[in-house]
């Protein structure tokens, strides 16, 4: 996988945004503070947009990184959530605006702390990411390794997350100084990011709703990357790890019951052997089951 490292400031500042819009705490009071009336002004313009608010805000985080301008970035993140016929986003480039701003106030210097954190996290992924991709592919099918991505690299707003963006091949994950829990380290969170992004081809998904594929791609690759993480000895038990990381990555509340219904899968994927999207389906059906 050819890799392009980037980090950015506004993908920053629209990340810690989002995790406040999904409720979450952030570490840093003071920013937290600084970003409460640009998110509520944000919250509201989304409103306004409809339904599909949310739609064109994912996008737009997903761009960020390389979209300088907000009126561009919102066009285009309209376009490819509404079509041609979007409803008026002047709103929601002055809110993206307020939070970028609100960012640079309660961060001077972002930019450049960003760069000089991007060295570690690179250094971490050379040592053993290819491996734990090649152990992947062996694992799983070749195809689902993408031959590029991007990684965004953000502030720790919350001390350790990340987002996969499947329509750009790109992933955003927290440039963290140190692990926040050593014994799932972010490495594996990004081997874990950068596995869904071939999800969305027509081969692996065409049995799963559209609808649906963005909850079922990140359950679909934890059992695969958690058993490559631990071959190459990031992890010492994909088990235990898949308990851990259910609960700490936010997937879902009863860590051990869905961990239980990925571990089925898996093992009955790794007996018998079937394509990846047949696979993907019957997962997608075992949790709609474990949902209802």
């Amino acid at each position: 996988m050819e890799l392009r490292w980037m980090a950015s400031l506004s993908a920053s500042a629209l990340h810690a945004a989002n995790a406040l819009l999904d409720g979450k705490t952030l570490v840093d009071g003071p920013l937290a503070e600084s970003l409460r009336e640009p998110v509520d002004l944000l919250r509201a313009a989304l409103d306004r947009i409809g339904p599909r608010g949310r739609a064109v805000w994912d996008v737009a985080r997903a761009l960020a990184s390389g979209i300088e301008n907000n009126r561009e970035l919102v066009d285009v993140a309209a376009r490819k959530s509404l079509g041609p016929s979007a409803p008026p986003t002047a709103e929601l480039v002055g809110a993206i605006g307020r939070v970028e701003d609100a960012v640079r106030q309660a961060l001077p210097g972002l930019a450049d702390q960003l760069a000089l954190r991007s060295g570690p996290p690179r250094d971490a992924w050379d040592a053993r990411g290819p491996g734990c991709l090649t152990r992947l592919a062996d694992l799983a099918e070749a195809e689902l390794i993408a031959p590029r991505a991007e990684i965004v690299l953000v502030h720790p707003a919350v001390g350790g997350a990340g987002a996969a963006h499947l329509f750009c091949n790109a992933v955003t994950i927290e440039a963290v100084v140190e692990d926040p829990w050593p014994n799932l380290p972010e490495t594996v969170r990004l081997a874990w990011l950068l596995s869904q992004l071939q999800l969305d081809l027509a081969r692996f998904s065409e049995h799963v709703p559209p609808a649906r594929l963005a909850n079922i791609a990140p359950f679909a690759m934890l059992p695969p990357v958690l058993d490559a993480a631990q071959h190459v000895e990031w992890i010492e038990s994909s088990e235990r790890a898949l308990v851990d990381a259910i609960g700490i990555w936010g997937l879902a509340s009863a860590a051990d019951d869905v961990a239980d219904l990925l571990t089925t899968w898996w093992r009955t994927y790794l007996e018998n052997r079937p394509t990846f999207a047949i696979a993907l389906r019957a997962l997608d059906r075992m949790l709609a089951d474990a949902e209802s």
